[in-house]
């Protein structure tokens, strides 16, 4: 033999029960070629100190090493794994339901080692699927698999697991979906907003090319006089001299003057008075 294959860890009683350690022993001499007047002594070298005080206390006085292998196993099978109950494991197998975190192959998978010291015997098939179907937490599959006639564990398994990855796939699928439409794009700071003016309405100067609205038009009051009282327009309009008053020559400027004072703040109707 050139080297060694796999390796042999103690037994762990929380790891696994004294049955698969034995397989896991003998699948080891099998892979090294060991003889089997040689398996006592790997045995007795790979179960650790606490397993071998353990044996040592079973067999007293005789030693571990005087045994064969087959009755070193049977000893330490009847002290760890004793022979239970079918009516409780029977009773664990029934209330056995998937939970809300296990696969559908975890589910099966567990309920094959509960059937194990059941003893089914022929009828092992037809309690492993109506317990599956029975303990499903997805009630649409569980739905799915009630309509089927003549309906074997194996269909049950392959069924419930295509639903269970087409469901799996979906959400996947929208989850990414919903990402990405809520990523917000990369877009420019907006300028800041204008800081209003404090000062009332009343005190703001328009834009000199602002329009004037046409309240301002509809709200001023037209002069009751008629046209031949209008006196002559500030500088700069175009004066129909023919609308003016005409004065007496008697009046002095000091009257025409006062009349002027009183007059020239009035709105001027430039349709009256102005050449357009």
């Amino acid at each position: 033999m050139s080297g060694i294959l796999g390796n042999m860890d103690i037994f762990d009683s929380s790891v696994e029960d004294w049955t698969t350690y034995v397989e896991r022993v003998e699948q080891y001499c099998l892979a090294n070629e060991i003889q089997d007047e040689r398996k006592v002594a790997v045995l007795l070298s790979v179960m650790g100190a606490k397993m071998y005080n353990l044996l040592r206390s079973l067999v007293a006085p005789a030693k571990p090493a005087d045994k064969t292998f087959d009755e070193i196993m049977q000893i330490m099978k009847s002290h760890l794994n004793p022979a239970p109950l079918v009516i409780a494991e029977r009773f664990r197998f029934h209330k056995r339901n998937q939970s809300r975190t296990e696969t559908v192959s975890e589910y099966i998978a567990e309920l094959r080692k509960l059937a194990e010291h059941c003893q089914f015997r022929d009828g092992l098939s037809d309690a492993l699927r109506d317990r599956f179907v029975c303990g499903l937490h997805n009630e649409s599959i569980q739905k799915r698999l009630l309509t089927e006639d003549k309906l074997t564990l194996q269909r049950a398994v392959e069924i419930a697991v295509s639903a269970e990855t087409a469901a799996r796939d979906a959400t996947e699928l929208q989850e990414q979906f919903d990402h990405f439409s809520n990523q917000r794009l990369d877009l420019p700071p907006s300028a800041p907003a204008a800081t209003p003016d404090p000062r009332p309405s009343s005190e703001l100067v328009p834009a000199p090319w602002a329009p004037r609205p046409p309240s301002d038009f509809a709200s001023a009051t037209p002069d009751p006089r008629p046209p031949s009282e209008f006196l002559p327009a500030p500088s700069g309009l175009a004066v129909n001299h023919r609308a003016l008053p005409q004065c007496r020559r008697t009046r002095d400027r000091h009257q025409i003057s006062s009349q002027l004072r009183r007059t020239r703040d009035r709105p001027w109707p430039h349709s009256r008075c102005c050449g357009a």
